[in-house]
């Protein structure tokens, strides 16, 4: 915890410094860019300061469910919500917001003496379609 107590205090204090040098000369680039360095190493800390905030948390209570963040949350419609739904309103979403596979719908069962549709489609000659190229005289 030292480390991280030492690092944002001087994350703080160069990103202090940067600004008010940024401020007053707020055309120069240098001191922009450096500007943008020291908030970006402020970021870094903020965010190790996080990390070690939810391994204490989780320290303290394993048996606590992780909560779900609250950006993942938001695109769900918040907690308990269904999944986003098709074109006709049916919901296509699963619990946890993934979609949801779908069973492939069985093809239609054919009876041996139904040639009815291989015949129309063939022409009428009763031989089934086939795929080969083949000439007039066949």
């Amino acid at each position: 915890m030292e480390d991280i107590t030492q690092r944002l205090k001087d994350a703080c204090e160069a990103c202090t410094k940067t600004y008010t040098a940024w401020r007053a000369k707020s055309s120069d680039h240098t001191a922009r860019e450096a500007l943008m360095e020291a908030v970006h190493e402020l970021r870094k800390v903020a965010a190790r300061l996080e990390i070690d905030l939810a391994v204490a948390d989780r320290q303290q209570n394993p048996n606590d469910p992780i909560p779900i963040p609250s950006h993942r949350a938001a695109r769900r419609g918040g907690p308990g919500a269904q999944g986003p739904a098709d074109d006709i309103g049916n919901s296509v979403g699963g619990d946890d917001g993934r979609p949801q596979q779908r069973a492939p719908r069985p093809a239609p069962r054919r009876e041996e003496g139904d040639n009815a549709s291989a015949s129309a489609s063939s022409g009428g000659s009763g031989k089934p379609l086939s795929l080969k190229r083949s000439s007039e005289n066949d």
